[in-house]
This record gives structure tokens, sequence and C-alpha cells, in this order.
């Protein structure tokens, strides 16, 4: 795997979480704006839910990829 593809997987991660993170603190404040108003929790909380899986998803189809990445630069000597 050429380093353009693992960083291509790194920053979708980074992005993924960035976006989930912004979702979670959309909800937070509708949450405290809406008090607990039945069918916003329940929607937010579904669409995090939904975020959180795919994330995870996304996740899992690169780990191995950076995982290799990683440890190919970990036991790469150059003298």
């Amino acid at each position: 795997m050429d380093s353009v593809r693992g960083q291509g997987g790194i920053q979708m991660l980074l992005t993924a979480e960035e976006e989930a993170q912004h979702i979670v603190n959309s909800a937070r404040n509708c949450k405290c704006t809406s008090g607990s108003s039945g069918s916003n929790v329940k929607r937010l909380e579904e669409e995090t839910e939904t975020k959180i899986k795919s994330l995870k998803e996304s996740a899992s189809k690169v780990q191995s990829d950076i995982v290799g990445m990683v440890m190919k630069y970990i036991t790469d000597v150059k003298i």
C-alpha cells in the first residue's frame, strides 16, 4: 500500500470523526433548547447511532491497511 492511499484513509477517518462530532454537538444543543421533547430526542439519537455505525464500518474497512502502513514505517530501517 502506498503512503498516499494510507494518508487518504486516515484523512477519511478524521473527516468522518469530525462530522460525527458536529452531529453529536448539534443533537446536544437541540436537546438543551427543546427540552426533552420525545420525538426530537429520539430522532437525533437514531441519527447519531446511524452515523456512529457508519463510522465504525468505514474504520473497519481501512483498519488493516492502516495497521500495515504503520508497521511498515515502524519496521523500515533506513541507514
